[in-house]
């Protein structure tokens, strides 16, 4: 049996690694006028689940100790938005001259049950592995 992820009442995005810039005050401000919640997660957090920090029914917090704050890079995580959301947040980027956050992911089945530091593994590897593609 697979694991669903309950739909939100409303959309979330969980922040990594942002630093207090007006870049970060831009996304935020763009994300909570459409109506997203925004979380900054904080440093002592870093060794929960996704699942745990967007509070999903079944994660609990583990109160693992978290990995060094340098382990995890800049990184922003979705849940709950519709192709329109996505599509228009995207576009927000591009419209508005801000530059774009690298490490950027809907929340799905598999990566629910991983902290920060394995989903940033993951997708770092993801992305050299398509970068090595590219040169090929």
């Amino acid at each position: 049996m697979s694991f669903q992820i309950p739909q939100q009442p409303q959309p979330q995005v969980l922040l990594f690694a942002f630093r207090p810039e007006e870049r970060t005050m831009r996304i935020i401000r763009y994300l909570t006028a459409q109506g997203v919640i925004v979380r900054t997660v904080q440093t002592t957090d870093l060794g929960e689940t996704l699942g745990c920090l967007f509070r999903l029914p079944g994660f609990e917090r583990r109160n693992s100790p978290a990995p060094a704050a340098s382990s995890v890079p800049e990184m922003l995580v979705m849940h709950g938005f519709d192709k329109a959301m996505l599509d228009g947040f995207l576009r927000f980027f591009r419209a508005e001259g801000v530059r774009r956050v690298e490490l950027k992911v809907m929340l799905t089945p598999t990566n629910a049950a991983w902290t920060a530091a394995e989903l940033s593994r993951h997708l770092l590897a993801e992305r050299d592995a398509l970068q090595k593609r590219a040169r090929v």
